[in-house]
Parts: structure tokens; C-alpha cells; sequence
């Protein structure tokens, strides 16, 4: 969303963030499932994800 600071405003920002982070959790949540885990077990290996896969984007950009 960095790309988009300048050209979109918070809100368009906002809207955005969370259709694209809505698409993101259903891919996993679909792939997850097909690799046989269980939806209620999807509360403890998304959310770590998500997080792992932001830390290392923001860290390989920033380099």
C-alpha cells in the first residue's frame, strides 16, 4: 500500500486494504483446506502468516 500513498487517499487506501487483505485470507483459507486442515484450526496458521509474509516484504523492499 506504500505504492499508493500518493496517489490515493486514506480512505480509498482503507477501502482497498481490506478487499485486497479479504482476498488474501480466502485464498489460504481455501488452500489451507485442501491441504487437509481443519477451518477451526485456521485461526492459528493465517494470521502468523500474514504477518511473516509482510515482515519479509517490508524488509527484502527496504534493502
Amino acid at each position: 500500500m506504500y505504492i499508493f500513498n500518493d496517489k490515493l487517499n486514506f480512505f480509498e487506501r482503507l477501502v482497498v486494504g481490506i478487499a485486497v487483505s479479504s482476498a488474501i485470507l480466502g485464498i489460504l483459507s481455501y488452500y489451507l483446506a485442501l491441504f487437509g486442515f481443519h477451518v477451526n484450526n485456521h485461526v492459528y496458521f493465517i494470521p502468523p502468516l500474514i504477518v511473516l509474509i509482510s515482515i519479509i516484504v517490508y524488509f527484502y523492499k527496504k534493502k
